[in-house]
């Protein structure tokens, strides 16, 4: 027989499972598909001037910019909704130094299997220029990194790790998130793989770290910012992008990625989960917080000493019982 505690706490389950990645996705559907709400309501705008807007890397940064925003409102209004709980894992307390801290280190990560096939000789630099195409980069960053983030972390892993524990939800998690980048133009399945060791591990280490979604949604921006907007790389097989910096990466596939970029490279999938590991050495081992309707009452367990309560007297006439 199901007790009804249990069974409002699988009913919680259930619904953060579903409702939640429904709602993110919807939200993800009306934004980036915006565009054709646009072209209904401005008749008079030529279809160039129509795809030159959409293709804008002002587009994109708002894009990303109104997408993350709605999308953590979202989260937190389901949340408090169905889970009925703090919204601990997006508390507003060192929210800015946790996504500061998550931006540097992606940006520094990413950069360093550039850095090594830079010295190497497998990447030629080609030219230096401030363009437009980095804002694109940052509006690129922006898109993935919240949805991604509040997906994949802020709802399966957790989830997961209530049943199978953090090493069992970690890995699940990290090879689903190797597989879905597989809808990217040049993703293969070795460069999903690699995506998802790499990248899967450290996103999910970086949120088991605190349990809090700010320093792997910092974090996951850091590394595709850094690597559409600075390096002008090819994030996950979606194509090369206008960067700071130009350049060519050429060698062997398993090397440099091939039409992954670098995300595909056995040398990013190294650093990324040696990074991984030291974030899950400094993760502290315990148990995740628990939502109020799901948390044990002080009436939901009796401790068995296999004593019988023993019966004192304190007036005459009464009894008491003495616990």
């Amino acid at each position: 027989m199901i007790m009804p505690q249990q069974s409002s706490k699988n009913s919680g389950l259930w619904q953060q499972a579903t409702l939640l990645p429904i709602a993110l996705v919807a939200i993800e559907i009306l934004v980036i598909n915006g565009g054709m709400i646009l072209d209904m309501t401005t008749s008079g705008t030529s279809d160039a001037t129509r795809v030159l807007l959409m293709d804008s890397p002002h587009w994109f940064l708002l894009t990303g910019l109104v997408l993350g925003a709605s999308e953590i409102l979202a989260y937190r209004f389901l949340v408090k909704r169905f889970a009925k709980r703090p919204v601990t894992e997006l508390g507003a307390t060192g929210c800015i130094k946790e996504t500061a801290l998550g931006i540097l280190v992606g940006s520094v990560l990413v950069s360093l299997p550039m850095l090594i096939l830079w010295a190497r000789g497998f990447w030629r630099f080609n030219s230096f220029a401030i363009n437009s195409g980095i804002l694109k980069g940052i509006g690129i960053g922006l898109i993935a990194c919240v949805f991604e983030e509040l997906l994949m972390r802020g709802v399966f892993l957790r989830l997961l790790e209530q049943k199978w524990g953090a090493p069992g939800a970690l890995v699940v998690t990290s090879l689903v998130f190797g597989a879905i980048h597989l809808s990217n133009p040049g993703v293969t399945w070795l460069g999903a793989l690699t995506i998802g060791v790499e990248a899967g591990f450290l996103l999910g280490t970086a949120y088991l770290w605190k349990r809090r979604l700010w320093f792997p949604i910092g974090l996951h921006f850091g590394w595709n910012a850094m690597q559409a907007a600075f390096w002008g790389g090819n994030v996950s097989g979606t194509g090369k992008q206008s960067g700071l910096l130009d350049g060519t990466l050429h060698g062997p596939t398993w090397l440099t990625g091939g039409s992954v970029g670098i995300e595909g490279s056995l040398l990013t999938a190294v650093i990324g989960l040696l990074a991984a590991g030291v974030i899950w050495k400094l993760t502290p081992r315990e148990a995740p917080e628990m939502a109020p309707h799901e948390a044990k009452t002080p009436t939901d367990e009796v401790p068995d000493t296999g004593e019988t309560p023993a019966i004192t007297a304190s007036e005459p006439g009464r009894q008491t019982r003495r616990d």
